[in-house]
């Protein structure tokens, strides 16, 4: 997708690369139903836009409840949907 992109529009898809990234990493995937960047940073990621109007995260993780959350959803709950995903 990112490289049909790029190819299509390659004068200004260097300087657009981060946007496109962006939008990448904060969609969710259908064959694990979560973001790429929840996947790896236990929460989603703020866009400008919520930087713009002031909207504050309330994440503010304790270690042991972020280590037992990130094994239960970023490694269990993905590997069930990759596995539904692959018997469709």
């Amino acid at each position: 997708m990112l490289a049909k992109y790029l190819s299509d529009h390659l004068r200004d898809g260097v300087k657009r690369l981060p946007l496109e990234m962006m939008a990448c990493r904060s969609s969710v995937h259908a064959s694990t139903h979560y973001t790429p960047f929840y996947l790896l940073f236990d929460h989603e990621i703020r866009v400008p836009v919520d930087v713009m109007f002031g909207r504050q995260s309330d994440y503010k993780p304790e270690v042991a409840d972020y280590v037992r959350k990130l094994r239960e959803e970023v490694h269990e709950h993905p590997r069930e949907q990759l596995r539904i995903a692959h018997k469709r």
